[in-house]
């Protein structure tokens, strides 16, 4: 059989993205999604697909596979198993280029950030001050003259609250209480917060994956914001990681890249994009800290059953498309 599901860790590899992760699935699993991990194998060769299946509508379903590449051999065999399951469409967020000039697709928004920050902290403190923006650097200089005080301790309550002002004060969907609170029970996941005179003012939530930390979610206070409490946070992830032998620093979503010269792109250290983008703010903070932009390709829906995916298309116009969690409510 050319595709079948793994049941046992031990024989699932390692894989890059934190999202095909054995221990990503079983937290989506811990929230009663349903994750199904794929081998596909032709001849000897064998890949690794880790999906999501969603039920959309009654007979509609779906399967939801983020930043994976599959080559063209093994993505035919792939769309032949969704075929046999009857599954209308496959949505796909590919972690590079692919070719699917053989099937039917319909480009879509990408539920994971399609523009992430990186920073490389496998250098000297002297090095990384050094890169970082000299806006950044006096920042965290503030941030320690006001005593803003960070801690490592998990604290499903402290970030709520901040998170319910982030999300009012910035327009975006939030997770529910129970993928949050879920998602800090995991070994590989800290969660850092910033307090000025004991009254917490930043936090974030940080994703332990290989050699990596990925800034998953951040929430801030209205009040004390000219502690500038968010950089000397940030720069104690950055440390901690440091100690902890992290190399990458993953500061997850950012607005798309913008040419210098366009009207309307606004440049900060050695990022451009464009000033009207929701993450214009949230660029502007990321850059700071030096670094470079990721990116990931578009995302597609592969299309396996022309007629139900009709019905899709309906839905979509009934719905909107745009509510996506984690992402600017617009």
């Amino acid at each position: 059989m050319p595709v079948f599901e793994i049941k046992k860790q031990d024989e699932w590899p390692e894989q890059e993205e934190f999202l095909q992760s054995y221990t990503y699935g079983e937290f989506l699993i811990s929230l009663s999604k349903k994750v199904l991990r794929l081998c596909i194998q032709v001849g000897e060769e064998k890949i690794y697909v880790q999906a999501v299946e969603h039920i959309m509508f009654r007979f509609i379903t779906f399967l939801y596979i983020p930043r994976m590449y599959i080559a063209p051999i093994f993505f035919e065999k792939l769309v032949q198993y969704a075929k046999k399951k009857n599954y209308t469409f496959i949505r796909l967020e590919p972690s590079q280029q692919m070719n699917l000039s053989s099937v039917k697709l319909q480009e879509v928004k990408n539920r994971q950030p399609q523009y992430t920050w990186i920073l490389d902290i496998n250098k000297t403190t002297e090095q990384l001050l050094q890169e970082m923006h000299s806006k950044t650097r006096y920042n965290i200089r503030v941030a320690e003259k006001k005593e803003v005080y960070i801690d490592h301790v998990k604290n499903l309550d402290v970030f709520l609250k901040l998170n319910e002002t982030t999300t009012e004060r910035n327009k975006f969907i939030s997770h529910p209480r129970q993928y949050i609170e879920k998602l800090l029970s995991l070994s590989d996941v800290f969660q850092f917060n910033a307090y000025i005179d004991k009254t917490p003012v930043a936090s974030a939530i940080i994703l332990r994956h290989q050699k990596s930390f990925i800034y998953l979610l951040g929430a801030s206070s209205n009040e004390y914001r000219n502690a500038m409490s968010p950089y000397l946070l940030h720069w104690d992830i950055i440390n901690t990681g440091k100690k902890e032998g992290i190399d990458t620093y993953d500061f997850w979503g950012i607005a798309p890249p913008a040419k210098k010269e366009n009207v309307g792109t606004v440049c900060f250290h050695t990022y451009c994009f464009e000033d009207i983008h929701p993450l214009s703010g949230v660029s502007r903070f990321k850059a700071g800290w030096g670094g470079a932009v990721k990116s990931y390709p578009q995302a597609y829906e592969i299309i396996i059953n022309p007629l139900t995916y009709i019905i899709v298309k309906f839905i979509y116009a009934l719905r909107g498309r745009n509510r996506i969690v984690g992402h600017p409510d617009n």
